[in-house]
Order: structure tokens, then C-alpha cells, then sequence
């Protein structure tokens, strides 16, 4: 039988963050908990350390501690990214990307 659990005091920057990370995740706040739990038990039982489950990028908001972790390892930020594209120049193609493909594909098959 399922069992209730409750969370007392949760911070509001924390409450904030796991609403947001149900948003991107697209699930309730009560779904993407308990996906949190699921998560954490089966790595605890598969014997890998307990971590929440992956997120697909660390916000631009995440804390000051997480960031520079991503960061040693190469990894950048979805904001980030999004800077560099900017500083790159260029913009969208005016050509539709199903042209673009089908451009690509028939110039593939030619050789």
C-alpha cells in the first residue's frame, strides 16, 4: 500500500527549484519528487552513490557550488551555450530547415 510522505519547512528557493524542475521535466510537482526518490533508491540499490536524477542542464540560478563542477568538466549551461551562439553571429536560416535536409540528402546520394 502506497505510503504519504511530507516535507516540512522546505526553503522557498528550493520549493522554487523543484517547481521549476517539474516544469522543464514536464510533470507535477508530486510526480517529479517521487521520480527524485525512485532515482535515488535505485542507485543507492544498483551500488552507485544516491544522486537525484539527472537534470538536462544546471540553470543559470543553480548554485554557485554546482556550476563550476559542470564547468570543469566542459560542460556548459544552456544559457551559456546560448551566449556563445549569440557572440557567433549569424541568424536563423531564412530557408527552411526541410529544404536544407532535403539540399543535403540529394547532394549525398549525387556521390
Amino acid at each position: 500500500m502506497p505510503v504519504d510522505f511530507s516535507v516540512k519547512r522546505v526553503p522557498d528557493a528550493i520549493a522554487s527549484r523543484l517547481r521549476e524542475r517539474a516544469e522543464r521535466h514536464h510533470r507535477s510537482l508530486q510526480r517529479e519528487l517521487l521520480s527524485i526518490l525512485e532515482a535515488a533508491v535505485g542507485q543507492e540499490q544498483s551500488g552507485q552513490v544516491a544522486e537525484p536524477a539527472a537534470r538536462p542542464y544546471v540553470s543559470a540560478a543553480a548554485p554557485q557550488s554546482v556550476q563550476p563542477a559542470r564547468k570543469a568538466r566542459g560542460r556548459l549551461t544552456l544559457d551559456q551555450l546560448w551566449d556563445r551562439a549569440r557572440k557567433l553571429g549569424g541568424s536563423v536560416a531564412a530557408e527552411p530547415s526541410a529544404s536544407i535536409v532535403r539540399r543535403d540528402r540529394d547532394e549525398r546520394s549525387r556521390h
